[in-house]
């Protein structure tokens, strides 16, 4: 039987022996029937399928039995052997799965060697064609150090370059590194040799701060590592021919040194200029020629990948045309701190230099951990590091935005109490990433916010302090980008800064409104936060937009509206503690059920839920319960909590009482005419502070005389006085409450000018830049 005596023979070359070899041959019978060349020539290639298969059982089976991977017979040392091309075994591959069913693992690892070779491929004509010219003398010495260094890096963390780019980054870090060494050994001590990787990069139109990125968080301690545990020369082929010789043998899979072989199995000749793809000549391996339809079906993919290394956009995910101008902006602005924000930190009279660092180095790890952990789809570990260095470029940006806006109104540069606040950076951090990540949400749903407060353990309520300024300081937001942020602030007011242990519930627990609003005259109010006073007012806004967008629907007049406001806003700022670990909506809908109640014009629960569930805002958590509390659904809840402590409030409503209604919560309106001229609520009068008071008083309607000179003259001593002694008022800062109170810089609040709003509810300042030319006309 000539084909056992093939087989045999094949096996032999290949070294193949035993359980292996037997099952190869049991399949090679199997299929044999359906295969109508009898040469031997032309039976090897499917001798090699069946051992192919084999191979890939036997190393799943070990896995699964053992966890250890037990290779028989390499890819490579098969193909050397028949000399064939790799690109010919997948397509006689192909054709094997049609007459046999070789199964998921087989499928899988066909895959995986499929994907590795186009990339290798690409990124060795990519290597061949541009790094040559670095080198004048021992050039291909050097090219096979560089192209081993990266083949052991590769096989020592496999998982990491599984996406182009991220391995063309790794080829350049290992032609840097090289380039460096062999530089050194050169030296004959007249000056220090300085590394390629900047003008290498500007040569090949790659962004260098992604290389820079990769190279300090995982080449440098690759190289630390291997050196340590080999103890070998990294410039000696030897040494590394020999590291790699141990990975081959754990993967079994194709030996990237054979690219070097322009008469071997993986040789492709691609052609010299990519817009000819498919024109090329096929080429021939030693001992058979490829076949050009089979070099027709890969060029055209080996040319593409090739032709993304050019692409002066590189990588980055598939962006909308709403980051498309902020993205332009962030690729061409360096990943370093500019001059003006370096001056900025120079100016605080404690330098916030080391304590940026330490937070970006610590976001950083946090959200590339975080990142990868989520594992949201091929290719996230080169994603995640682009998406990171375009934060810290945006983060940058705005932050020194927003303190040339500052020094320029308050002209003043010393803003150490703002720069030193770990907070404020690792707020304004999560937000540049929370804008970078936007345009690609829809296709991460387990990264969607606030995914990002709980990997960099940051609190909602801080988060909200720099949103509004965000927007302000960067120009290049789109209308879609503003609406996102606008989006996850409602979410931060509604919903996730009422959680127990966020730090807004410690400041309203410091700030006691008093319980009987007929009494708040008589005690003085302790002074409210201006984060804590934005913060209310934000919730306020927002209550009253939903509310009377629910009447709307519901068809509610507007006295019973004014009264349902009044109900609202009671429960938001006397019995705030109802919000705790619960929903705003929540407060809304009972709000509504509670008066038309009382007054006689009830509107039922469930009518209210069902309008409520069509509106856009609407959230299936308000209506159906938190999981865990005794009160499943919103009844529940307006029962046995809500009831209990509003129940005086709402029969204040009763049709036989007149009850002073809340007024509406207003915005700030420009005044036509005017820039930067706006009109805002009275929020209370400065006359309060000023009486009683136990100071003298005069009566102007009457003249002192003559004879009373003396209480003038006193009188115009204590307005002389009081004008002299009176405290200059400090102009609105930039504010962050946390930050040390002691020192005269500022600390943060939400917006340049908290007074500055425009829109029809709580962020119309945010939700259309054409709007703030517009102003609020309501």
């Amino acid at each position: 039987m000539e084909a056992k005596e093939w087989f045999d023979k094949f096996c032999q070359q290949v070294e193949l022996e035993g359980k292996c070899k037997e099952k190869a041959w049991n399949i090679w019978v199997s299929v044999s029937s359906k295969i109508k060349e009898k040469s031997e020539n032309t039976l090897i290639p499917w001798f090699i399928c069946a051992i192919y298969v084999t191979n890939c059982d036997t190393r799943f089976n070990s896995v699964q039995d053992s966890g250890a991977t037990k290779i028989t017979c390499s890819l490579s040392k098969l193909l050397k052997e028949a000399k064939i091309s790799i690109v010919e075994f997948f397509q006689k591959m192909k054709k094997f799965s049609s007459v046999w069913e070789v199964g998921a693992p087989v499928t899988d690892h066909l895959t995986e060697v499929k994907k590795t070779f186009c990339i290798s491929a690409a990124l060795f004509h990519k290597f061949q064609r541009y790094i040559t010219y670095l080198y004048e003398e021992r050039t291909e010495t050097l090219k096979k150090t560089c192209w081993l260094l990266y083949l052991v890096y590769k096989g020592w963390n496999s998982n990491q370059v599984k996406e182009l780019m991220t391995a063309f980054n790794l080829l350049l870090c290992c032609v840097d590194h090289v380039h460096n060494r062999f530089g050194q050994q050169l030296q004959t001590g007249e000056g220090k040799h300085d590394g390629i990787l900047p003008n290498l990069c500007e040569e090949l139109s790659v962004p260098l701060s992604n290389v820079a990125l990769i190279y300090s968080q995982h080449f440098k301690p690759f190289l630390e590592k291997l050196i340590e545990q080999n103890a070998r020369n990294l410039l000696k082929i030897g040494d590394l021919n020999s590291i790699y010789e141990e990975v081959c043998a754990r993967s079994g899979d194709v030996d990237e040194r054979d690219f070097f072989d322009k008469n071997g199995y993986l040789w492709i000749p691609f052609n010299e200029e990519p817009n000819e793809v498919g024109h090329g000549s096929a080429g021939t391996i030693s001992g058979g020629t490829t076949n050009t339809a089979i070099h027709d079906e890969f060029q055209p993919v080996l040319v593409t990948l090739t032709a993304d290394l050019e692409s002066s956009r590189r990588s980055y995910p598939p962006s909308s045309s709403s980051f498309t101008d902020l993205r332009a902006t962030l690729e061409e602005r360096s990943h370093l701190p500019g001059q003006e924000l370096i001056r900025f930190w120079e100016s605080c009279g404690r330098n916030p230099r080391n304590l940026i660092q330490s937070k970006l180095t610590a976001v950083q790890d946090g959200f590339l951990k975080g990142f990868d952990d989520t594992a949201v789809c091929e290719g996230d570990y080169n994603i995640s590091i682009q998406i990171f260095v375009l934060a810290k470029k945006l983060y940058y940006r705005v932050m020194e935005a927003m303190l040339l806006a500052e020094e320029k109104r308050l002209s003043y540069s010393d803003f150490s109490a703002l720069l030193n606040s770990e907070t404020f950076h690792v707020s304004l951090l999560a937000c540049s990433l929370e804008v970078v990540m936007a345009d690609k949400g829809s296709s991460w749903p387990t990264l969607a916010f606030p995914w990002i407060l709980g990997i960099l353990k940051l609190e909602a309520f801080d988060f909200f302090k720099v949103t509004e300024s965000f927007i302000l300081h960067e120009p290049l937001l789109s209308s879609s980008l503003i609406k996102h942020v606008n989006r996850i602030e409602e979410q931060v007011l509604e919903n996730l800064a009422w959680k127990t242990g966020s730090p807004l519930l410690k400041a309203m627990e410091t700030y006691h409104p008093q319980s009987d609003p007929a009494t708040v005259g008589s005690v003085q109010q302790q002074k409210k936060s201006q984060s804590l006073n934005l913060f209310l007012r934000r919730v306020n806004q927002l209550s009253y937009h939903r509310l009377t967008t629910l009447c709307d629907k519901l068809e509610v007049s507007d006295t019973l509206v004014s009264h349902m406001w009044t109900c609202l806003e009671h429960s938001l700022r006397l019995h705030w503690q109802l919000m705790v670990d619960r929903h705003l909506d929540q407060m809304l809908l009972c709000a509504v059920y509670a008066i038309s109640k009382v007054v006689g014009k009830e509107i039922q629960f469930k009518q209210i839920v069902t309008v409520y569930k069509g509106l856009p805002f609407a959230s299936a958590q308000v209506y159906k319960g938190t999981s865990g509390r005794e009160q499943e659904s919103i009844i529940g809840f307006y029962n046995k909590v809500y009831m209990v402590a509003m129940k005086s409030t709402i029969l204040q409503f009763a049709p036989n009482k007149n009850v002073p209604v809340s007024p509406a919560p207003k915005s700030a309106v420009r005044v036509p005419g005017k820039n930067n001229f706006y009109l805002s609520p009275l929020r209370s009068s400065p006359s309060e502070t000023l009486t009683p008071k136990p100071r003298s008083s005069f009566s102007f309607g009457e003249s002192p005389g003559s004879a009373d000179r003396e209480s003038l003259s006193r009188i115009n001593a204590s307005v002389r006085a009081a004008v002299h002694s009176q405290l200059k008022v400090p102009q609105k800062r930039l504010r962050f409450d946390d930050c040390d109170q002691t020192e005269p810089g500022p600390v943060l609040t939400n917006g340049h000018s908290t007074e500055k709003e425009t829109g029809p509810h709580l962020h119309g300042r945010n939700a259309s830049k054409e709007e703030e030319e517009k102003g609020d006309k309501s």
